[in-house]
């Protein structure tokens, strides 16, 4: 597995950083930006033997709510996921 691209990886930050609130849909300049890596990029829609780093942004209303990052991974899994990928 070759290493991540740090340009690649800034170039995903700063879409993260302008994207909506992954939650509520709400542009916000000064929320939560998120970063992971799932135990299993596969179910991420990651090919066999490759990582995943998903970045995401919560607005602050969101990002306080009870199961917020929980619910958000859920909400990125379902969207990147292999049954999309079908």
């Amino acid at each position: 597995m070759k290493p991540a691209d740090p340009e690649s990886i800034q170039k995903a930050i700063g879409m993260a950083q302008n994207a909506p609130c992954v939650l509520c849909g709400k542009l916000s300049g000064k929320g939560t930006l998120v970063s992971f890596v799932p135990d299993d990029s596969q179910e991420y829609g990651a090919a066999e033997g490759q990582k995943r780093m998903i970045f995401y942004n919560l607005c602050s209303e969101c990002s306080r709510a009870p199961r917020a990052f929980k619910r958000a991974e859920e909400i990125i899994k379902n969207a990147t996921g292999k049954e999309q990928q079908k």
